[in-house]
């Protein structure tokens, strides 16, 4: 392939002999792909020209053209196209040289005026962007041009480069209203944000942009400001850069306003009404949108603070903002195009500000100022999407609402954009069942979503599962790349089909909740089909028979990356043992174990996982089957980085050898242990970490133990962890007592500045014989469990962002009431999710904390006290009055016999129940059984999932009697596992 001059003699340009099979750099394709959706949206095509044909101080050696068109390469005329090109721009034939044509859509690269100088290059370039009009626009979009560059090949790649490097920043994306990212007044949250004050942009949704890390530290004192823009040149400020104003009023540089509601002026930010036509990325639906980018800038290239330019007079333009300083120039370097992306420039570009709405913006409240301002219907003046003179009689005589009919609008009237920022809130059910049947704009609206992209279903009734099912998850299932079911019976529907699963062909990610242990085999089978397949979420929800079969199943799974299994067995003394051997090898890189595991068998796993980078074991036990398995030679495991294991009566010397073998590159090490005092030997410790893994940044130890050495005391041998070894890593530790005036045993584990999520309250520490170190860093603490049996209020923790709470025993307090004791340890008001083990906590006093908390969803408890209350003076009880008509709970466990008075009694507490897991007695399931589905459409018509626990499997025919005979239900499912009764309807 030569490079050829479009004048050449006798010689027609033919594609074929320029056609390059050099592939685009992944920026490039990405810069091309953005730059053709410009085109669609817009109908123009992109036209950049590097900086340096404008900048006097460089030169430029070459001058290259880039033309991208939106044609299939085989059909291309090159000959046709070049001729018609060079006449749109008055190019002589012999100005151009074709280098190269890459396949697709056709991306053309020539040299252009390339025996001239310099200087002289700069010049035709800067002529050939002066003759560049709108018309000509069209000319070029006619062409199916959709992107042309003129410049230095050299300065495009730079620039593709760089904008490739641009991230969009989610975490921080907002929409401004009431009951979201909303303040009143200058906002005063601690952040430096320079001099100038920042005010809520209400209406406005921003979608951030990553600039560089540190953010805040880098941009410490830099103002909040906002510039206005035309539709296409909102996209295409975001490939090109900010340019600077054409119009200066002030002088030359960056207009830009502290205030959203003057930069959206039609005059600064076009109105675009929206062909809904065209498919969008940026747009999911809406009829107008505005385009506003939001700025840093520093204060000190402020050049000027000056007066509003739009003609508004006295009209108040913005509340927070006198007309008087609304406008702000910016320096711009001396630069014709500033990159507003690069952190090193005067002004960056943190995010773009969207309006988008289903009525004209100028029909808004806070736009009414615009008519006494400066506004027509020119289009090189005012973009208003629509004439002028209709939108003045929709607003004085048509747009009349009244009080009622305003709220209506308000709700009708919201952005799309606003749903969907809504819908993120929700899970994927809730958003089909409250929605999906309210409209066709709402049905098109969830099936032109994202959401459908990750199928989440919890716990959902028959019906709404069977409709949601034909309706969302059968038609879309090639779109899906999460899905997650948490429901036993789903499985016999989704596994069922023949071969379904193996049109999930987009599948990233399966959660399975409670699966069978038959679905296994076919389900890993299946998975080995799905080539995007990488992560795996498991609970296993009967007994598990052979830990081989499972593991064999996983290591099968070629492309499996994350791997979370959880899993029981009958008898944790004696679990099963896994075979492994040197010719097993998994692609594994995150493995999360959370059932009874053999010891003896990590040896062996670790061998085989040689991609592993975290690993948490959270029950590993002795293995008492007499089958020896010889163990394979240690691997080394030097992506591993984190690992928490959770040893029951291992001992330290056993422990150790693992560390050693495997650990030398791990940096984070949480242990769990028990009775070994030899977990309590510091010098031991500091000598493995030193020797074998001398990587450790977190170590992290939770031991509890009884002293059997006489030589030394419980608190003796736990204060060797205060040497200058620990000190020196700021690893430091403390301890609980778990009984009273047992001072040779406990609980030691570490403190600051490393914290887990679960969090084991003892008895206090004695003032007498132990020291006490303050715990200050339990941010991160999400579950207390209260082991105690008396809380004094002496050294009370607070556990500010706590949602779980379990209770041990029924505990007493010094002075205060049980309430009043947990708030000072936890906010009560936040909790989720409540767990009393106690068999003798009063059921008056489960009621004066349900008081207390309003937002628990799932509630476990015993109910034996229950069994002495007199369940009419309860119903009469104030508290249970009030917890009846403002509780939020879905999930009841109750893990004792319930009579049928006592479910009466928790049917009135509890109405919103949708599921319900109890136990009863045989001669109580049937008369409890037809008081629950005679009362689903009365006081507990949210339920359709109920469990009886611990039953003979001859319930389940009994029980299928009782519902066919007494016509209880006419569609539901029935199953039975690990010996609980689950019925689904």
């Amino acid at each position: 392939m030569q490079s050829r001059s479009a004048s050449t003699q006798d010689t027609t340009l033919r594609t074929k002999d320029f056609l390059s099979k050099q592939p685009l750099l992944p920026e490039e394709k990405v810069y091309y792909e953005e730059c053709k959706e410009y085109y669609h949206l817009t109908g123009q095509p992109l036209i950049s020209v590097a900086e340096e044909v404008f900048d006097s101080s460089t030169e430029l050696t070459t001058s290259s053209l880039k033309l991208c068109i939106d044609e299939d390469c085989n059909q291309f005329d090159l000959q046709g196209f070049i001729t018609k090109f060079c006449g749109k721009i008055n190019l002589t034939m012999k100005d151009i040289l074709i280098k190269k044509i890459q396949v697709g859509s056709c991306i053309l690269e020539a040299d252009i005026f390339n025996k001239f100088e310099s200087n002289d290059k700069k010049l035709s370039l800067k002529m050939i962007c002066k003759s560049i009009t709108n018309k000509l626009r069209e000319e070029f979009s006619k062409m199916r041009i959709f992107f042309m560059f003129m410049g230095s090949i050299k300065s495009l790649l730079n620039q593709q480069k760089h904008r490739a490097e641009i991230k969009l920043n989610p975490q921080y994306n907002r929409i401004y209203a009431p009951d979201r990212s909303y303040w009143l007044g200058a906002l005063n949250d601690g952040i430096d944000r320079g001099n100038k004050p920042y005010y809520c942009p209400v209406g406005w949704k921003r979608c951030s942009f990553y600039v560089t890390d540190r953010f805040y530290e880098k941009f410490k004192g830099w103002c909040i400001c906002y510039h206005g823009t035309k539709f296409e040149y909102g996209l295409s400020i975001l490939l090109n850069g900010l340019k600077p104003a054409e119009r200066a009023e002030h002088g030359a540089g960056i207009y830009v306003s502290p205030s959203i509601n003057y930069v959206c002026h039609p005059r600064y930010a076009e109105v675009k009404r929206l062909d809904t036509s065209y498919p969008s990325k940026f747009f999911k639906s809406g009829k107008y949108v505005q385009f506003v980018l939001e700025c840093r800038v520093h204060p000190s290239n402020i050049k000027k603070i000056a007066k509003e330019t739009l003609d508004a007079g006295n009209t108040i333009i913005d509340f927070n903002i006198d007309n008087k300083i609304i406008e702000w120039v910016i320096n711009n370097q001396n630069k014709k195009i500033v990159d507003f992306n690069d952190p090193d420039s005067s002004i960056v570009c943190t995010g773009i500000m969207m309006r988008v709405t289903d009525d004209h913006p100028g029909l808004l409240p806070e736009s009414q100022w615009w008519y006494e301002s400066h506004i027509c219907n020119h289009e090189n003046c005012c973009l208003l999407g629509i004439n002028l003179d209709v939108l003045k009689r929709r607003r004085l005589d048509g747009y009349k609402l009244t009080t009622v009919d305003r709220n209506k609008f308000i709700l009708e009237n919201l952005a799309n954009e606003i749903f969907y920022e809504i819908f993120e809130y929700l899970d994927i059910h809730d958003i089909y069942k409250s929605f999906f049947n309210l409209n066709k704009r709402f049905e098109n609206l969830i099936i032109n979503s994202n959401f459908l992209h990750q199928i989440n279903i919890s716990t959902i009734s028959k019906i709404d599962f069977e409709n949601f099912y034909i309706n969302i998850l059968i038609p879309y299932r090639y779109r899906i790349n999460l899905f997650r079911l948490s429901n036993p019976f789903i499985a016999d529907i989704i596994f069922s089909p023949p071969r379904i699963i193996l049109q999930f062909i987009h599948l990233e990610k399966l959660i399975l909740d409670k699966i069978q242990m038959k679905y296994l085999s076919k389900i890993f089978n299946y998975l080995t089909y799905l080539p995007k397949f990488h992560s795996l979420i498991i609970s296993i929800g009967d007994y598990i028979e052979s830990l081989d079969i499972l593991f064999t199943h996983l290591f099968h799974l070629l492309t499996l990356k994350y791997c979370k299994i959880e899993y029981e067995i009958k008898n944790s003394e004696y679990p099963l043992s896994i075979y492994l051997t040197e010719y097993d090898s998994s692609s594994i890189q995150y493995l999360i174990i959370n059932g009874c595991f053999p010891f003896k068998s990590l040896n062996n796993l670790l061998c085989c996982l040689p991609k592993l980078r975290y690993l948490s074991i959270n029950y590993l036990v002795h293995c008492r089957d007499y089958l020896e398995r010889e163990d394979l030679s240690p691997i080394k495991l030097k992506y591993l980085k984190n690992v928490s294991l959770k040893f029951d009566c291992i001992r330290f010397d056993k422990v150790e050898k693992i560390l050693k073998n495997f650990f030398y590159y791990v940096q984070i090490l949480r242990l769990t242990t028990r009775y070994d005092q030899a977990y309590l030997n510091a010098k031991r410790w500091e000598d493995l970490i030193v020797n074998y893994m001398p990587n450790l940044r977190i170590f992290d130890i939770n031991h509890e133990t009884s002293m059997v050495n006489n030589n030394l005391s419980y608190h003796d041998l736990i204060n060797q962890f205060n040497s200058s070894f620990w000190i020196k890593k700021n690893w430091f530790f403390t301890h609980q007592h778990d009984w009273t005036r047992r001072l040779d045993s406990g609980i030691f584990y570490s403190t600051d500045p490393y914290r887990r999520k679960d969090y084991g309250f003892h008895w206090e520490i004695d003032e007498q014989n132990c020291s006490h170190i303050q715990e200050t860093n339990l941010n991160s603490v999400q579950h207390v469990s209260i082991y105690s049996k008396q809380i004094i209020n002496i050294h009370l923790n607070y556990f500010p962002n706590v949602t779980q709470l379990t209770i041990k025993h029924y505990f007493q307090t010094s002075d205060d009431s049980i309430i009043t004791t947990l708030n000072r340890m936890i906010p009560l008001v936040q909790l989720t999710k409540l767990t009393i083990e106690s068999y003798d906590f009063p059921f008056e006093e489960v009621i004066k904390l349900l008081r207390f908390t309003p937002n628990l969803y799932s509630l476990k408890l015993n109910l034996l006290a229950m069994t002495k209350t007199n369940s009419q003076l309860i119903k009469q009880n104030e508290n249970f009055q009030y917890v009846t008509k403002t509780n939020k709970i879905k999930y009841l466990d109750l893990r004792e016999y319930c009579t049928l008075n006592q479910i009466q009694l928790i049917v009135k507490l509890f109405p919103q129940l949708e599921y319900f897991k109890t136990r009863m007695n045989r001669k109580e399931i049937e008369p409890i059984t037809k008081y629950l589905l005679l009362k689903t459409k009365n006081k507990i018509q949210h339920l359709f999932l109920l469990c009886i626990s611990e039953t003979p499997k001859i319930c389940l025919k009994e029980l299928n009697i009782l519902i066919k005979s007494e016509n209880l239900l006419k569609d539901y499912f029935i199953k039975f596992i690990n010996r609980d009764l689950y019925l689904w309807w």
